[in-house]
């Protein structure tokens, strides 16, 4: 079987040729192994120094655009995903001009707005919102709503629903965090609601993780926040989830969810995705005292309740599973784990699960796994799910950035292997 791979590096000198990965099938499961080493192979522009700029540390999908933040140069890479050979569109730069403002640390996009995460501005934390229909104009430079959020990562969670924005900032309130939800329109942002459900000092990181969907057919808007800091009664840090329903005016809380077997430093809500506003899927602490790290499903009928716990098959190479993740709009479930060392040392992997609607539970189906003769690649440190419409590819990118890679996957339908994308 014939695979090309895809990766996009720092520098834009492009080098293309098709190539054959190794790939098995075990217990209906498929999984692609990358090849050894990151130079010179496939389509792929050439990173200085062979990685450590962190980028590829964020990325985001728009409609028609991969976005890829670097945050220790200050940029983000706009990727033409329409077109088939991945052309560099653009290098944004903070609109302030400032080299060093930390600008493209987070991104996050949907089919119309982008927001840029500028940590390290003169004065305090700035998002910018660009409007992707009006060549990236800025329509809104967004600041803490709160003087006790200044200097809180206001920015480093992000998440759209449409026009609604939430921005997390788990430092604010003293480490206790918070979230901000605003209205976009082409003239600005407007503020809706602010919420900071823990103390000063608690350091609960409330909104360090940040998932928005619609259940449909209705309109009902839901909002989990994640505190991944946040104590049960002799444990510390084992984490809690709130959700919230918006009805675009002011947020309602809806439940709290904590970690079904708490213990110390497992930090439940490390990561989170939701799927229609009724499947939820939260990942814990990499770093927890969870060797074989699980991620929990979570469905909603009258309430929220625990539905699967999700392990991946081979557990000897399991390190950090859920340390990102994202799902696309059909239910495909995409989890990294860049410390994985099932093919070298944190050359990290990737696993995918399917949604079944019928019985309502996640199937795992795929793996591929990072190579391991760059070492610390850190392949799956980020995951970003492609905007596609019924009859398209589905698509995914992961990124490495041990070495400053972007990788792009398709799959024309769920059971087929992952090639790398030939369509974009």
């Amino acid at each position: 079987m014939t695979f090309r791979r895809l990766a996009l590096v720092c520098s834009l000198v492009l080098a293309g040729s098709a190539m054959a990965l190794s790939s098995s099938e075990d217990d209906g499961v498929f999984i692609l192994n990358l090849p050894d080493g990151s130079i010179g192979i496939g389509q792929e522009t050439s990173g200085p120094g062979g990685g450590g700029m962190a980028w590829g540390k964020s990325t985001a999908a728009g409609d028609g655009w991969l976005y890829i933040g670097g945050e220790m140069d200050s940029t983000v890479t706009v990727i033409n995903t329409t077109d088939d050979d991945f052309k560099v569109d653009r290098i944004m730069v903070d609109p302030t001009g400032n080299e060093y403002s930390g600008y493209g640390k987070k991104v996050a996009a949907n089919h119309k707005w982008l927001a840029v995460w500028a940590p390290y501005t003169d004065n305090e934390e700035t998002v910018w919102v660009h409007d992707q229909d009006n060549d990236f104009a800025v329509i809104a430079q967004i600041t803490p709503p709160h003087q006790n959020w200044v200097y809180g990562d206001f920015g480093a969670a992000i998440a759209f629903h449409d026009d609604t924005l939430v921005i997390g900032a788990p430092g604010a309130n003293k480490g206790g965090g918070g979230i901000a939800v605003y209205e976009l329109s082409e003239s600005g942002a407007s503020l809706i609601d602010t919420v900071n459900p823990y103390g000063q000092g608690e350091f609960a990181q409330f909104g360090h993780a940040i998932t928005i969907s619609q259940e449909l057919p209705t309109e009902i808007i839901r909002i989990a926040v994640s505190a991944p800091n946040a104590n049960e009664p002799g444990e510390f840090a084992t984490g809690r989830v709130r959700i919230y329903e918006y009805d675009y005016t002011s947020l309602t809380f809806d439940e709290e969810l904590g970690h079904p077997k708490p213990d110390t430093f497992t930090k439940f809500g490390w990561s989170l995705a939701m799927h229609k506003g009724q499947n939820l899927v939260v990942g814990c602490d990499p770093t927890g005292e969870e060797i074989y790290t699980k991620m929990y499903a979570y469905s909603r009928d009258d309430a929220w309740s625990l539905s699967q716990e999700l392990s991946y098959s081979r557990e000897e190479w399991n390190q950090q599973l859920g340390h990102s993740m994202a799902i696309g709009d059909d239910g495909l479930l995409i989890s990294g784990m860049p410390g994985d060392d099932g093919n070298g040392e944190s050359a990290g992997a990737v696993v995918t699960y399917e949604y079944l609607p019928g019985p309502g539970l996640w199937v795992e189906s795929s793996t591929i796994r990072g190579y391991g003769a760059a070492g610390g690649s850190m392949f799956g440190a980020t995951i970003t799910a492609g905007n596609y419409d019924t009859g398209e590819p589905r698509q995914f990118f992961v990124s490495a950035i041990g070495t400053d890679a972007v990788y792009a996957y398709a799959s024309a339908n769920p059971g087929e292997p992952w090639v790398d994308d030939l369509r974009m």
